[in-house]
């Protein structure tokens, strides 16, 4: 008796295996409601797919018969389902792809309102594709994704206003693209205004584009982003006017393209970026674009590697002539000046004043601008004398934010930037 019962238990387990191992090595097509609410009838067992999944249909409104899925090795194509709200019935979905092949791509969904069912998914093997889904407001239910091993696409979402959800996503390996592709192609996300989501992303593999959002002001979000593997392109977003989110991007493997953002008035943010991993310069048709004349584009001027083209922007950011010549009064740290200027505290807040201390005789002229070239406040200080090695600015009234210090003492001009703090 005892010897059935250990060989019962043995068929048993053994069944259990094989029906917990992975089925439909093709993948398999979802077209209708009914197809979705009998796979595990038709299926008994299948939580892993070994093929690609598709699912399109007109009746289509939930996922909730996949609920035993936990990996899917190929790509997982949700398209063009008119009734789907959310992705509940994917609870279970930990992975998607396998040996760096396996995407996961949404698109034409209009009702689709969020990510809500994809709550455990930590990896996507290959590229996450979001496009052209009208009703799509948030990221939200992709807060476990950690990586994405191909290309992060966002574009032609016209109700998203933030992707909201990305918040761990800490590594894109291949392209990050939001409303932009290779060649200027692309659909925009007409009302996004927030992508500051992506706070803890640190690594772009291939190209980071931004373009054609014609809400977004701020890169406020990139951060962290400390390496870009291919081109940096930032087009064509008419509401965009500030830089100072790539603030920490050391290098790039590409291209830098700058153009047809209407309201950007400044480099600022770029500055930090290696010039010798710049393989070319384009900055042409930013209607307000005065200061280009930010380290990194004055270092490349200096000793390119690739093409330049700079032109149809503000006076002072026309040619590579006009900015060549701007850069000759940008202070770098490898040029020795005859007076030491030292600016403390930097950052500064609203309880304190700016310290400027100076060696030589002479007048001295200050000037505070913005990032977007505007003087706010000016001084000037006449007869100083070598003695005289220190004086305050009152920086009283100025909201916190980045602006340059740019001091002229004689035929000498050095910029600096600084920052205030609340």
């Amino acid at each position: 008796m005892k010897k059935l019962t250990l060989i019962i238990a043995a068929v048993a387990f053994s069944f259990s295996i094989a029906f917990s191992q992975g089925c439909l090595p093709d993948g398999i097509t979802f077209t209708t409601q009914a197809q979705i609410d009998n796979f595990q009838t038709n299926f008994p067992g299948c939580s892993v797919i070994e093929g690609d999944v598709a699912i399109f249909g007109n009746d289509i409104s939930n996922l909730n018969g996949l609920s035993v899925l936990d990996s899917i090795y190929g790509t997982l194509n949700i398209e063009s389902n008119p009734l789907l709200k959310n992705l509940s019935g994917l609870d279970n979905l930990k992975m998607i792809g396998q040996n760096e092949w396996g995407s996961l791509m949404i698109w034409l969904n209009d009702s689709l309102n969020n990510f809500e069912g994809l709550e455990r998914l930590k990896t996507i093997k290959g590229g996450l594709y979001v496009s052209s889904n009208l009703g799509l407001s948030s990221f939200s239910g992709l807060d476990s994704l950690i990586s994405i091993g191909g290309s992060l696409a966002i574009m032609g979402n016209y109700s998203l206003t933030n992707i909201s959800g990305l918040e761990n996503l800490i590594s894109i390996a291949g392209d990050l693209s939001i409303g932009i592709e290779f060649n200027g192609w692309g659909n925009p996300n007409p009302v996004l205004t927030d992508i500051s989501a992506l706070q803890n992303l640190t690594y772009v593999g291939q190209s980071l584009r931004i373009g054609l959002n014609d809400s977004l002001a701020s890169l406020s979000g990139l951060d962290n982003v400390t390496s870009i593997g291919g081109d940096l392109d930032i087009c064509g977003n008419d509401a965009l006017t500030s830089l100072t989110g790539l603030n920490n991007v050391t290098s790039i493997g590409g291209g830098l393209d700058i153009r047809g953002n209407d309201a950007l008035a400044s480099l600022v943010g770029l500055e930090n970026i290696d010039a010798g991993s710049i393989t070319g310069l384009y900055i042409h048709n930013n209607d307000l674009l005065t200061i280009c004349e930010v380290q990194s584009i004055c270092d490349y001027l200096a000793a390119p590697n690739g093409n330049i083209e700079i032109y149809d922007n503000a006076p002072g950011c026309n040619s590579p002539e006009e900015v060549d010549a701007a850069c000759a009064t940008v202070h770098t740290e490898h040029i020795v000046f005859n007076n030491e200027i030292i600016l403390a505290p930097n950052p500064f807040s609203e309880q304190t004043e700016l310290r400027i201390a100076k060696t030589n005789k002479g007048p001295i002229d200050i000037c505070i601008f913005n990032i977007f070239g505007i003087c706010l406040r000016s001084w000037h200080f006449e007869n100083t004398s070598a003695v005289q090695t220190q004086f305050s600015l009152d920086m009283h009234g100025i909201p916190p934010g980045i602006y340059f210090c740019r001091i002229q003492i004689g035929n000498e001009t050095i910029t600096k930037k600084i920052v205030k703090v609340k």
